[in-house]
């Protein structure tokens, strides 16, 4: 153990020697490590020891002091704080000390923010805690350390020369190597291991400030205790409902108060009024009741019979109007549903023949379509038909041949019989070619004429498929036109009828309630005459009488005021109606127009669709034309193709044979060449790395002699 530390441990004699040597090097390099940790160790120890003052004043600040006797003492505590330390403690305290609240006996303090908010590592150790040069030390260490090894590794390699011949500039080359890797790495050891002591130090001494400073917060959140806002809120509850309390009781008393001052007040008025019309209105009025009293029973009576004939009247013109007006109404209501019974009975009829025209078209074309179907099936199968035959003769004809040659071989089986058989080899060849090359023009057409079916069929069924999704289509545009017609006049209809029932019901009801009122008018003026009648006999008796009859009048006057100003609302909203209901009659016309020119332009575009479905049809026959054209040089093509697809075929073979002996051919020259060039390549990087293998060995031999002599 010993002698590893002593390998590591600095040569510090060679500071007093002459020179400058690798290993120097790392002794300046341990020397100026050692110094910053020192700094940072002393550094650490001041910021803990201050850290420790600052918390034990606050601590000796509160030690003696409880809960109850904290509102007593607060100035004192503040004025302790700022005389023990005025910048630091005597700081915070003072900001803790503006947080904090009585109770609402004042015998107790409560603080609002939580002691960490003020006591905290950032205030007492700041210097400890939030120091970044400080934290920052053991990473400096470990860089310095990387730093010297990098240095040493440099400087050792610096004088090492590979490439000399001579054996001692070899091993002087190797030993400053060696010295600088010695450099080297006890630079790193020291500087990592410098580093690991300061990180631990400084955290042992951190973690011992942050005990000591949360048992300060402890303490003092102990002794004020915390006041949350719900509590404050509940307060201010309280303090709400009993003030609402004061105000409703003074409310009361208030009006009370005033109550009996109006009173109070009341009377004394009456009894000045009072007091003021017997002396000074008395005489004047018993004049007046003298004077006007047979003047005007003799005028209400006039005007009393001119009122009521001209409400006879006036009652009479109403009456025969509305029964006019209603009259009408009910005479326009039954001409509109008759027309609109013509129109949905048009309507229906229209929609009827254009459903039997549609059907008729697609039955029509569907017919058509199967007729075209029928024809090409029935061309298919006289096409099939000739090749049949055609088969037939060839295989006739051929049998026929067949037959003769065998009757003339038979005839001369014995003068030619090398000649016969030789002859019928050929022959069978020939027949065998003949069948072969017959069997596969059939196919080649029979394939051909399937494809050209299948071509024809799918063609069929995709323009079968298409005429019918248009005429599904128009159908389904035409159902849905027609619905969308039916349920927009079911719907203005519908509307119609309520808003002319309404009107109708306003009508009656304004008619009654006229009726009703003039009824309770009537009534008004039979009373009102009762009452003049005994309103002349007072008025000659008492004064009184005569006052209280013409307050009547006045409230008769108000009264048929307000009777002629609801006849003629009443008339003014009933001409309203009549106009709105024209207005709507004329749109409802309107409207019937546009669904006529509508179900017109659905006529034309069934008309349109049918036009399209001749021209489909008669494209379709001419395609069929066309078609049958079409296979007849289909046929003839395929005869000309296969000919000029074996000629062809041949040219490319040969080509093809050609070409491949030609790239094989360069493929093999390439191939050679550049085997021949990766050899000789090889070759010589063996022979250059041997030599080199042998150089470095003979060196590292006698790098190892030279250790083993100084051993």
């Amino acid at each position: 153990m010993l002698d590893i530390l002593g390998h590591l441990w600095p040569q510090f004699e060679l500071l007093a020697t002459p020179g400058i040597q690798i290993m120097e090097i790392g002794v300046w390099f341990w020397i100026f490590m050692v110094s910053i940790t020192l700094i940072s160790v002393v550094a650490v120890i001041i910021h803990r020891w201050n850290c420790s003052k600052r918390v034990s004043r606050l601590i000796k600040l509160i030690a003696a002091e409880d809960k109850h006797s904290l509102a007593q003492n607060r100035k004192a505590l503040l004025d302790k704080a700022v005389d023990q330390d005025p910048k630091v403690t005597g700081a915070l305290w003072r900001e803790f000390d503006e947080s904090l609240v009585y109770s609402s006996d004042k015998t107790k303090l409560s603080n609002t923010l939580d002691a960490e908010h003020f006591f905290n590592s950032k205030t007492l150790a700041y210097g400890l805690t939030s120091s970044r040069l400080l934290s920052a030390a053991p990473t400096f260490l470990t860089a310095i350390g990387v730093l010297g090894t990098f240095v040493g590794l440099t400087l050792g390699l610096k004088d090492l020369q590979v490439n000399a011949d001579d054996v001692d500039t070899l091993k002087v080359g190797v030993s400053a190597m060696i010295n600088g890797a010695a450099v080297a790495f006890m630079t790193s050891v020291w500087g990592v291991g410098l580093s690991l002591f300061l990180n631990m130090f400084e955290k042992l001494f951190e973690r011992d400030a942050l005990s000591s400073i949360r048992k300060l917060q402890q303490k003092i959140d102990y002794l004020f205790p915390r006041l949350p806002a719900e509590q404050s809120l509940v307060q201010i509850a309280t303090a709400t409902e009993e003030s609402k309390e004061a105000l409703q009781e003074l409310h009361e008393r208030i009006g009370d108060r005033l109550q009996e001052t109006v009173s109070g007040m009341s009377e004394t008025m009456q009894q000045a009024f009072t007091d003021a019309l017997n002396n000074v209105m008395a005489p004047a009025i018993q004049k007046l009741v003298t004077n006007a009293s047979q003047q005007s029973t003799d005028t209400l009576q006039k005007l009393v019979e001119q009122f009521m004939d001209g409400m006879k009247a006036a009652g009479m013109e109403q009456g025969k109007r509305m029964e006019g007006a209603a009259g009408d109404v009910k005479l326009a209501v039954d001409e509109m549903s008759t027309k609109m019974n013509q129109l949905f009975s048009q309507l229906s009829e229209q929609q009827n023949k254009a459903r039997e025209n549609t059907e008729n078209s697609a039955a029509k074309f569907a017919q058509l379509v199967e007729r075209m179907r029928l024809d090409a099936e029935s061309r298919q199968a006289s096409m099939e038909q000739r090749f049949n035959d055609l088969i037939n003769k060839m295989t006739l004809t051929v049998s026929g041949h067949f037959d003769k040659a065998k009757e003339v071989d038979t005839e001369r089986a014995d003068a030619h019989a090398k000649v016969q058989k030789q002859l019928s080899e050929d022959i069978a060849q020939a027949i065998e070619q003949f069948r072969s090359v017959s069997i596969d023009q059939i196919a080649a057409i029979t394939r051909a004429g399937e494809e050209q079916q299948n071509n024809t069929n799918r063609a069929f069924k995709t323009t079968l498929e298409d005429l019918q999704k248009v005429i599904a289509e128009h159908t389904s545009a035409s159902d849905q036109r027609e619905l969308n017609i039916q349920e927009r006049f079911q719907g203005q209809m519908e509307s119609l009828i309520s808003e002319q029932q309404q009107l109708l019901g306003a009508i009656a009801n304004g008619a009654q309630k006229t009726q009703q009122q003039m009824i309770e008018m009537a009534d008004q003026h039979k009373s009102l005459m009762l009452e003049l009648k005994s309103v002349t006999g007072a008025i000659e008796t008492s004064s009184q009488n005569m006052q209280s009859s013409s307050s009547q009048l006045g409230l008769l006057s108000t009264n048929l005021k307000q009777v002629t100003d609801v006849l003629d609302i009443r008339l003014q909203a009933v001409t309203e109606s009549l106009e709105k209901a024209s207005d709507e009659n004329a749109n409802l016309a309107g409207q019937v127009i546009e669904q006529a020119t509508a179900l017109k332009q659905l006529q034309n575009e069934l008309a349109e669709a049918a036009q399209r479905f001749e021209k489909a049809a008669y494209s379709a026959e001419s395609g069929f034309k066309l078609m049958d054209q079409h296979q007849k040089a289909f046929l003839e093509g395929i005869s000309r193709e296969f000919q000029s697809l074996g000629k062809t075929l041949q040219e490319q073979v040969s080509g093809i044979e050609k070409q491949a002996e030609e790239w094989l051919h360069n493929y093999s020259d390439t191939v050679k060449n550049q085997f021949e060039d990766r050899m000789d390549l090889w070759n010589k990087s063996t022979l250059q790395f041997a030599d080199q293998m042998r150089v470095t060995v003979s060196a590292i031999s006698g790098i190892v002699e030279d250790l083993e002599q100084r051993k």
